[in-house]
């Protein structure tokens, strides 16, 4: 036989020993102990979805975001932002500037 045909012929018979015996990830050798804690699903059950990663503020946290959510920004912000960086004189003309609204068909 040739050397691609051996080859070909251990994949085979790999692919089907594996399927044969059900390859696990050591099971077999495992301790009592790590069997003990072994992760065991039960039938009837459902995936647990609740996010455990979300944390809890402590109460001073939480009393402090309270009053700042009722008290506002520490600052009021002065910035006129309704003409953009626009100049003085560009905001008085734009506001001089008359213009017509198309009449409604």
């Amino acid at each position: 036989m040739k050397t691609t045909q051996k080859l070909l012929l251990a994949a085979v018979v790999g692919i089907g020993l594996s399927a044969t015996y059900g390859l696990t990830a050591g099971d077999e050798f495992a301790s009592p102990r790590a069997r003990a804690n072994e992760i065991k699903v039960m039938p009837g059950t459902t995936v647990d979805r609740l996010n455990r990663s979300v944390r809890v503020p402590p109460p001073k946290v939480q009393e402090m975001q309270a009053t700042l959510r009722k008290e506002g920004p520490a600052s009021v912000d002065k910035l006129d932002r309704s003409f953009g960086a626009a100049s003085a004189k560009l905001r008085e003309r734009r506001s001089a500037q008359e213009f017509q609204v198309a009449p409604l068909k």
